[in-house]
């Protein structure tokens, strides 16, 4: 007998087969029915999946979701024995175990339910597979191919949820290679069935994204691209359907990933290649619109992993061919995706390219083609008119038949082609596409100029293009020139304006009133801008950002009225109109940064923290990692602004202790969210600060180790924690006054990182981390034999780091951390040989990753210091090789230091300086020292006093009297610094 049931034992499964088959024969004796189907079990298995799916839209506390799973286990328990045979009986029953182990708390019983579970989506599967043993006819084998999909997609969610509840290492893998075993059966025994594909890739992207082996991360990835591109190879399309199935979007996701952890160029464009011919060889072969759309997608989006230039080229070349041909050939009457799709491949090869006049003709030659498609599709959609018995009326007809509507339809469309480029244009871009625009539109005037909103278009054109532009004097000519178009508007269809026209109106006159000094004219521009933001508003009552900005103008009125009670009702208007806007926080956080008047500056504060204060609760941020760390930073940063508006020390500290409030009781609910712990910490850092007595600081202290505490006992074994703690541990090093309790505090970050490096061996951050706790406590070692023993072991940590690293921006900054070290170590040298030993190291490992890593696909901030760190070593190789030939003549090496330098300097301003300033004083260049340091400073880029007083390639200068001025500074920096800095975590885009 054929096996189907593959998690069975053997007898368990010839039993099963045995069952289904006499219970089949039974039912067919008394019954022509289909033997694995009644009504009877239908309806109760419906009845009950309603009662496990809840009433859609209404809002329940977990406990009241908790309470009806329960009521819905118990009848499927009590149902049982009449319909186990019934597949999707079983399929719902698994369901609802599964669901129960999303709520439950405790892990064993979350483990006990997920087994369950497991055991239920394998039943329902065996039933389905043995459906076409039992019967044959095909009414059955459709049943089962029908369903079998939905079967597989939850049990593979349920096995990557067991796997994650496992903490040994050993049982994740024992439990994987078990899965993997049960899917690669099945698509052996499916080859042609696109769901099994399908599931088996998500299964091996779910349990990509949870190991930390990097070489297994690259298998399972990489298989789970392979599996996406078979489902898509055998994914049979009906004739009349051009439905591209979901998860085709994840192969570009998946991708992206795949290419981003692995460092070998040559071996990436490999895949690269590799891929791309599979995708087209797939599109080719199934002649079908929106996957064709989705290859050009594809090409559009891979550019940055090419090098080669041409080739890049010839990927955008073919998307754009790809477009242009489905606008010629263009299969429904109304259907316009191709043609935006086609101006943004446009628009994307555009960005890519870096030369103006590159850029200027491949607009030139874009609005030529597409120019040419727009004419080949309305030919197309004339003849699918004629064809097609459509009832179209009379004037739909006209329209399309008629060649002046055409040309006319055909120019505006052209304008919205060249407004997608105008919106990303370069400095010194604009007057060249003023005059393009400016021909098209004077070419549309005479016959378009009373019609639509066609000078509201031409001004909003005019006004894009004025935001490009830095020179304040042709900013305010081309406002006002759009000021002139807003009017033109206005005069030829006064009743019949929409509401955008307000807020373009109202935005270039708001522009021109802040670059002008003139009072007079200043007030009158915001006084005309109040009145078009009033019309807008009686259109759209609940545009946040109109509301935001007629809010901040009401303000600025306020302070040109001289008559105290004209003031106080427009500052009263402004703070009404500010407080309508809801879930807008983060935006006023971001305009209140930028604003100069103080008293407008907190009035935003105030907004922005009431507002956040709302949005960062159990029920919005938890579950969603993005509103996790954006909200809470936000939220953060703003309560951080608010402080410095409170005077003194005393109501700063009130500010921190109501937010510990807000925290205690946002983390006894949710103990899971990231954001809340890390801003929990953050506050008590920041009391830590405020405190002057050392004995009130030492409490606070206490205070982080106890919710430090608490954080690592509610997550487990969470690596997070651990780091988070050690973190937590190393920023109070600075604020402690002692030696002595520096050097305390540093060992026991050490012990919480070791911790964290203990549960998850292959976590790059713990290593990264571990080996920064060991750098800290170097700097404090007096004993220059213990200070190199320590540089070894952070040395040691950051080459574990290396190796485990998955993706480029991981190995980036161990990179960057391990070369850094071996600098350290050649300072602290007691030979020269030794000195040239690890400054060739690091020059090895800055080579290594300068080689292996794009920028395009690297972080601008990240690549900018690995060019800092490599300056930095090439700079002491230059000394040493002065050192061993005692002769100045090493100016090659020092030019090549200058340009490395710039380098760092312009992907991360000021990020080089210091090492500039080092450099300047080497060629004897004081003045130039002075000027960088000055630079380093003001971008906050120096690094600590002990650093800057103990770093040998200074020491000329480390007794003036302006370098001790520096040095004073930068420690009532570290010493007074009431605030800590923002939180310096990468954000992720906001959806």
């Amino acid at each position: 007998m054929r096996e189907y049931i593959f998690v069975m034992p053997k007898e368990q499964r010839i039993f099963l087969h045995t069952q289904f088959r006499n219970e089949a024969v039974a039912r067919r004796k008394t019954s022509k029915s289909n033997p694995v189907y009644s009504e009877q079990a239908a309806r109760i298995s419906n009845s009950l999946e309603h009662k496990a799916m809840g009433k859609f839209g209404r809002k329940e506390s977990l406990e009241k979701k908790e309470l009806r799973l329960l009521s819905v286990l118990k009848q499927c328990e009590k149902n049982e024995k009449l319909y186990h045979w019934y597949a999707p009986f079983q399929m719902i029953w698994g369901n609802v175990l599964q669901q129960l182990s999303i709520i439950e708390q405790n892990q064993e019983r979350k483990r006990e339910l997920l087994e369950n579970a497991d055991k239920k989506f394998a039943k329902a599967m065996g039933i389905y597979e043995s459906i076409s043993e039992i019967s044959g006819d095909i009414e059955n084998c459709n049943y089962s191919f029908n369903f079998l999909g939905s079967v597989y997609r939850s049990w593979s969610l349920c096995a990557s949820e067991r796997i994650k509840i496992f903490q040994d290492y050993q049982d994740k893998q024992c439990i994987i290679e078990k899965n993997i075993n049960i899917f690669e059966r099945i698509i052996f025994e499916y080859k042609y069935n696109t769901e099994a594909y399908t599931v088996y890739g998500d299964f091996l992207y779910n349990i990509y994204e949870d190991e930390r082996i990097n070489e297994r991360k690259k298998y399972y990835l990489a298989k789970s691209l392979d599996m996406a591109l078979k489902a898509l190879e055998h994914y049979h399309f009906c004739s009349n359907s051009d439905d591209v199935p979901l998860w085709t979007h994840d192969i570009d996701r998946r991708f992206g990933e795949y290419m981003s952890i692995e460092i070998n160029i040559n071996m990436r464009t490999g895949i690269l290649h590799d891929i791309v011919n599979r995708y087209r060889k797939i599109t080719k072969t199934q002649n079908n619109f929106n996957l064709t759309s989705k290859f050009a997608e594809f090409l559009c989006s891979i550019y940055k992993y090419e090098n080669d230039h041409m080739l890049k080229n010839s990927l955008f070349e073919e998307a754009i061919a790809i477009y242009e041909d489905m606008i010629v050939n263009r299969i429904s009457l109304f259907f316009d995706k191709p043609e935006s799709c086609f101006i943004q491949a446009y628009r994307d090869y555009w960005l890519h390219l870096s030369e103006r006049v590159e850029r200027e003709k491949l607009v030139e030659e874009g609005i030529r083609r597409y120019e040419k498609a727009l004419k080949c599709s309305h030919k197309h959609e004339q003849k699918n008119i004629q064809r097609e018995d459509w009832e179209l009326d009379d004037d739909l007809l006209q329209m399309c038949s008629n060649e002046s509507q055409e040309e006319d339809d055909d120019t505006k469309k052209i304008l919205n082609f060249l407004s997608w480029f105008v919106n990303s244009i370069k400095e010194g871009e604009s007057d060249w596409y003023l005059h393009i625009g400016n021909e098209l539109y004077e070419t549309l005037a005479a016959k378009k100029g009373n019609k639509d909103s066609f000078w509201e278009d031409w001004g909003h054109f005019i006004q894009i293009l004025a935001d490009k532009v830095s020179d304040s004097d042709r900013k305010k000519e081309l406002l006002q020139l759009s000021l002139g178009k807003y009017e033109k508007s206005w005069q030829c269809l006064p009743s019949e304006k929409s509401k955008y026209i307000w807020e373009h109106w109202g935005k270039a006159l708001r522009d021109i009133a802040f670059m002008s000094d003139d009072p007079a004219i200043k007030h009158d521009c915001i006084v005309k801008a109040v009145e078009k933001y009033e019309k807008y508003l009686q259109i759209d009552t609940d545009h946040s950002d109109t509301r935001l900005c007629y809010g901040s103008l009401l303000f600025d009125l306020a302070e040109f009225e001289t008559d105290i009670r004209d003031k106080k009702k427009l500052y009263a208007a402004a703070k009404s109109n500010i407080a309508k806007i809801h879930g807008y926080g983060s935006e006023l956080s971001d305009v209140a940064c930028k604003e100069n008047n103080p008293a407008k500056k907190k009035m935003l504060l105030q907004f922005a923290f009431k507002d956040l204060n709302r949005t960062v609760t159990p029920g919005n941020v938890s579950n969603n990692s993005f509103c996790e760390f954006f909200f809470w930073t936000k939220w953060k940063l703003c309560m951080d602004a608010l402080a410095g508006f409170a005077g003194n020390i005393d109501k700063k500290k009130v500010i921190y202790k109501k937010a510990l409030d807000k925290l205690s009781s946002f983390t006894d609910k949710d103990g899971n969210n990231n954001g809340a712990w890390i801003q929990w910490r953050n506050c008590l850092l920041d009391l830590v600060r405020l405190e002057s007595s050392f004995a009130e600081k030492q409490l606070w202290i206490q205070e982080i180790n106890a919710v430090s505490d608490k954080r690592v006992r509610l997550t487990e074994n969470s690596v997070e924690s651990w780091i988070g703690w050690g973190d937590s541990l190393l920023e109070l090093v600075d604020i402690t006054p002692d030696t002595d309790g520096q050097i305390r505090l540093t060992e026991e970050a050490l012990s919480k990182y070791a911790r964290a490096s203990g549960i998850a061996p292959d976590s790059t951050d713990a290593w990264r981390r571990w080996g920064i706790g060991f750098l800290t406590l170097a700097r404090l070692e007096p004993d220059h034999e213990r200070k190199q023993n320590t540089l070894k072991e952070a040395r040691a940590r950051f080459e574990r780091a290396l190796d485990t690293a998955c993706d480029i921006a991981d190995y980036n900054a161990a990179a960057r951390n391990l070369g850094s070290t071996l600098a350290l170590l050649a300072e602290t040298s007691a030979s020269i040989q030794e000195e040239s030993v690890f400054l060739t190291q690091a020059k090895a490992i800055y080579d290594k990753a300068l080689s292996e890593t794009a920028p395009e696909s690297s972080n601008s901030r990240s690549y900018g210091r690995l060019w800092n760190g490599y300056g930095r070593v090439r700079l002491q190789q230059a000394l040493l090789a002065r050192r061993q030939t005692k002769t100045e003549e090493n100016g090659g090496l020092l030019t090549e230091v200058a340009e490395t330098l710039e380098k760092a300097n312009r992907l991360d301003p000021a990020c080089g300086s210091y090492n500039y300033a080092c450099l300047e004083l080497i060629l004897g260049n004081e003045e130039g020292c002075l000027r960088y340091l000055n630079e380093a400073q003001e971008r906050d880029e120096l690094p600590h006093s002990t650093r800057l007083r103990s770093d040998p390639l200074l020491r000329e200068v480390q007794n003036k009297k302006w370098f001790t001025e520096i040095i004073t500074s930068k420690i009532k920096q570290e010493a007074e610094k009431e605030f800590r800095e923002p939180l310096k975590i990468a954000l992720p885009n906001r959806p």
